[in-house]
Parts: structure tokens; C-alpha cells; sequence
């Protein structure tokens, strides 16, 4: 009777265990223990809104990029490009460099760069690159003789960005002496005041910032 009693507490007791041990399992399974976290996809990298350049000598627009997901990037033109256009295989997270070829058209033009992740927000850049830099003056000769009393001479400028006529002497003038970017030529006056002494000489400096032009003219004396 003694050993049927231990018997009996033994396969009770073990019973017990065995579904304590079935609730212990259950319980890991339901709080996900062995489940991997999902996180949101995100991007980010350090690029600009936009980015205004010059027509030649762009130097590389330099990048960091970070995702929680495999990236792409793309452009929309041929002569703005991206290096590297995916991430690779071991990091997220990579220094991107963006490449402008010189405008040689006459025209501003524009680019997008767009960085994509699945799941997440893309982000955009936008390159603006201005036409090919035009500096040119049809003017009267180098070096002209105005004569003593007052007198005007008319020349043509035509510049693709901003320009400005600068003198070293108060006695030369301009009608325009500044003008906006325009491919179209405009008529400019230069007009110098009646000399009542010797020779004189002043230094025009036409520029448009990247280029510019340099010219020398003379007055006569007062005979």
C-alpha cells in the first residue's frame, strides 16, 4: 500500500511540472521573445533642398546617406550623376557623390536627384545649373581718342549673367552701367565731359563675375 501511495505521488508530481512547463511555453510564444522588432523605414542624408551651380567647373556635391532598408538613388539627366546608385550589400549607410558636367547650351537647365528606400518617404534634390557663360562687347576701338569737348560713343554688350561697367574716372559715363543676365545684345552709351586741360586716359572694366573685359580710352587736350 506504501509503495502504490508513492507511486501515485510521483506521476501526480510529475504531471504537475508538465504543465507548468506547458504554461511557461506558452506564455514565451505570447510575448514574442523570439520575435524580431519591426522598425519604420526611414532615410536620411545630408543633401540640400536645392543647389544652384555654375555652368563649368562644378566641384562634386558630397553626400551621407543612411537608411534601415536597401536604398536607391536616382537622376533624372545625363549630365548630373550618381556614384553610388545603390547601397551595398554589407551597409545601409554610405558617402554619395553627385556629378556635374559643364553647360556648354545657352540655356539654364535643372535636374532631380531622388533617393528611394521600400516603405519609406523618398527625399529629393534638385540641381540648377546655369547657361554656358557669354561675355561679349563689340566696342568702339581699343584705345579710342574722344575728342576734348563732350562726346558719346555707342557699343554692344551681351552677357549671360549679371554685368557691370566700372571706370577709374568720374568723367566717363555709361547710360547702363549694370544689367541682368540676357542673351540678347543691349546698346550702351559711354559718354566722356568736355576736358579743359592735358590728355587724359581712363580704365573700363566690363564683368559679368566669371568673365570680364578690359579697355582703355583717351581724351584729347584742349587745343
Amino acid at each position: 500500500m506504501k509503495i502504490q501511495l508513492t507511486k501515485s505521488i510521483f506521476y501526480y508530481s510529475c504531471l504537475a511540472i508538465s504543465g507548468l512547463l506547458s504554461i511557461g511555453l506558452v506564455s514565451c510564444e505570447d510575448s514574442g521573445i523570439d520575435s524580431q522588432p519591426e522598425f519604420e523605414p526611414k532615410i536620411t542624408w545630408s543633401a540640400e533642398t536645392q543647389y544652384d551651380v555654375l555652368s563649368i567647373n562644378v566641384s562634386d556635391i558630397e553626400l551621407k546617406v543612411s537608411s534601415n532598408r536597401p536604398w536607391d538613388i536616382l537622376s533624372d539627366q545625363e549630365w548630373c550623376t550618381v556614384s553610388p546608385v545603390n547601397s551595398g550589400e554589407s551597409s545601409l549607410v554610405s558617402n554619395v557623390v553627385i556629378s556635374i558636367e559643364d553647360n556648354e547650351t545657352l540655356k539654364a537647365r535643372e535636374a532631380v536627384v531622388e533617393i528611394k528606400a521600400e516603405g519609406a518617404t523618398s527625399r529629393r534634390a534638385i540641381i540648377k545649373q546655369e547657361s554656358k557663360v557669354v561675355l561679349e562687347v563689340d566696342m568702339f576701338e581699343t584705345e579710342a581718342l574722344f575728342k576734348h569737348e563732350s562726346e558719346s560713343k555707342s557699343f554692344r554688350l551681351r552677357s549671360t549673367r549679371k554685368w557691370t561697367i566700372q571706370t577709374d574716372q568720374e568723367w566717363m559715363t555709361f547710360d547702363v552701367a549694370n544689367g541682368s543676365g540676357n542673351p540678347e545684345s543691349v546698346d550702351v552709351v559711354a559718354t566722356v565731359l568736355n576736358n579743359d586741360s592735358e590728355t587724359r586716359e581712363v580704365n573700363v572694366i566690363i564683368s559679368n563675375g566669371l568673365k570680364e573685359k578690359k579697355f582703355v580710352f583717351r581724351q584729347q587736350e584742349k587745343l
